[in-house]
């Protein structure tokens, strides 16, 4: 495995980590749910600082989420090329 695989491993299991975190943070901040409309919009204008922060923290999760995708498809690229180049003609 080379260093730029290795970086590229480390680089997804750091974000899937942080995308677990962000997801844990932004449900432990997110307000009460409720099913009736008009109930959750009264808890949302209490707590707007809150929802907007949940909201924050479940984008950024997101985002994590695809930088992980991002570097395991960089690493399987990765192995298929040196496979194909090591592969005889």
């Amino acid at each position: 495995m080379t260093a730029a695989q290795r970086t590229h491993r480390r680089i997804a299991g750091a974000s899937m980590l942080l995308a677990s975190l962000l997801l844990l943070v932004s449900a432990i901040i997110q307000p009460s749910l409720k099913s009736n409309e008009l109930q959750q919009l009264v808890v949302i204008s209490n707590n707007l600082d809150r929802w907007f922060a949940t909201q924050a923290f479940a984008l950024c999760a997101i985002e994590a989420s695809a930088a992980e995708r991002v570097a395991r498809a960089v690493v399987a690229e990765q192995a298929v090329t040196a496979g194909g180049a090591a592969a005889p003609a």
